[in-house]
């Protein structure tokens, strides 16, 4: 029994160790990439981009779907980026998330970015709640749910979210200078 014990504790403190050394290397990764980067060596940063999206890193991996969408550091390819925002957003990654409902949205795919926008919206996401009103309002993608679809509005209306505040006819606070 003290054996089994010993043996379940072992594995779980190496499993810990070693998620914490893959933690700590995707986060290097990601230094390396950030600092690469800002010495305008994109082709470097992609490739610390992927070392870090290799070992499941959801920051990366969106970070690197964003460089092949552009075409910054790699060479552009829509797929590729596309494969990598569903790992990132499958991770819970709100950033992923957005963008791969967005692009739904604009591949007229309304019923794919309806789940990703839900979920951000009922996170407090002004835009997300936004975006999602709008398609409760036309039935895009959802069932239409004009009575939610105005609920979704005044959350984000009442974070300050522009379009919210036009939409509900509130006036958008001006930008500071003005």
């Amino acid at each position: 029994m003290k054996a089994t014990k010993l043996k379940l504790f072992l594995s779980i403190a190496l499993t810990a160790t070693s998620f914490v050394a893959h933690s700590q290397d995707a986060s290097s990764e990601l230094a390396q990439a950030a600092q690469a980067a800002a010495q305008g060596d994109k082709a470097a940063a992609a490739k610390h981009l992927q070392n870090a999206a290799n070992k499941g890193d959801a920051v990366a991996q969106f970070n690197l779907g964003v460089a092949y969408a552009s075409g910054d550091g790699v060479t552009a390819n829509e797929k590729t980026a596309i494969d990598l925002w569903q790992k990132s957003a499958a991770q819970g990654y709100p950033a992923a998330q957005y963008e791969l409902a967005i692009y739904y949205l604009n591949k007229n795919q309304a019923s794919k970015a309806a789940p990703l926008l839900k979920t951000l919206a009922d996170k407090g996401d002004p835009a997300a709640q936004y975006n999602y009103a709008m398609m409760l309002g036309k039935g895009d993608g959802v069932k239409k749910n004009d009575a939610l679809a105005l609920e979704y509005l005044q959350k984000s209306a009442a974070q300050g979210f522009p379009p919210a505040l036009q939409a509900t006819g509130q006036e958008a606070a001006p930008a500071q200078g003005q």
